[in-house]
């Protein structure tokens, strides 16, 4: 969060974002909240889960698309975060393991993006001895 503090909103709301989806996921998966124990015996937990997801990809369209000026490395990985979420959301609405396995597969490929673009913003002439590429399109962008 200290990137608020450094004027970077767009890295302030993915970092706030994304904090916000793998909490909610958790508590929804979280057997100690009940919530997929409410569901129980409805058939609708999936359409449910579902929808959360569809919320999730759309907010990922709209961060993919400001991603743009950022840098390849940024692109690459809301790219990546987009697939993984509309594949969540697909096998939630057919209940496909095999597309559950795609977006669980995707999201394998997002954390190694993730852990890239974040190495690369640590990874500074300041703090090591090279520089990993990210592509940025902005000569001021960390990332």
């Amino acid at each position: 969060m200290w990137e608020f503090v450094t004027g970077n909103t767009y890295a302030v709301t993915m970092f706030g974002m994304l904090s916000g989806f793998y909490l909610s996921a958790g508590t929804i998966f979280w057997a100690g909240s009940g919530i997929e124990d409410a569901y129980e015996g409805t058939g609708t937990f999936s359409s449910a889960l579902g929808i959360y997801f569809s919320a999730w990809f759309i907010f990922s369209i709209v961060m993919l698309v400001a991603s743009v000026r950022a840098s390849v490395t940024m692109t690459t990985l809301w790219s990546s975060i987009v697939m993984t979420i509309m594949l969540a959301m697909i096998s939630a609405f057919v209940e496909e393991v095999k597309v559950q396995k795609a977006a669980g597969a995707f999201g394998i490929l997002t954390s190694a993006i993730a852990a890239w673009a974040g190495a690369a913003g640590i990874w500074t002439k300041e703090h090591a001895f090279f520089d990993l590429p990210t592509g940025s399109r902005r000569p001021d962008a960390a990332v």
